[in-house]
């Protein structure tokens, strides 16, 4: 029986209203844990901001535990935290492979600069003859 289970069972209990104190968290099967399991799922479903004790130490939900049920559960909701946590680790993956490249092409733009300026240089001085030579060849005619 793993944690997030005993969550999603005793968030489902309290939204069905029933009258939970905070040393009477539930195993799966609806029986009461021992004191030391219950105050460790009790805290880490307050840690989580699931759950808060009114002054009677009854377990209410919070606002965060009514949203996390109306949004499919716990255990949803931490299958949703995992696929976000790994689309996220893909993204820093593709994103540094984008760097790379980027850098790779940014040296070769830079490595060939040079020549390119060169031919613009030598084209704009042929461009400057063949005008020239046309505008003598226009006043000779």
């Amino acid at each position: 029986m793993n944690v997030n289970e005993l969550i999603d069972f005793n968030l489902n209990l309290l939204k069905e209203g029933l009258d939970i104190r905070a040393l009477e968290l539930r195993n799966t099967d609806n029986k009461i844990l021992d004191d030391e399991k219950s105050l460790a799922l009790f805290k880490r479903m307050h840690s989580e901001s699931l759950v808060f004790t009114d002054q009677f130490t009854r377990i209410q939900l919070s606002t965060r535990g009514y949203e996390i049920l109306a949004n499919g559960g716990w255990l949803k909701n931490v299958e949703d935290e995992k696929n976000k946590s790994d689309f996220l680790a893909q993204k820093e993956i593709i994103d540094f492979e984008k760097s790379k490249v980027d850098l790779e092409l940014a040296k070769k733009v830079l490595r060939e600069y040079p020549y390119t300026k060169w031919f613009a240089r030598i084209g704009f001085a042929i461009a400057i003859i063949l005008a020239v030579l046309e505008i003598i060849r226009s006043n000779e005619k």
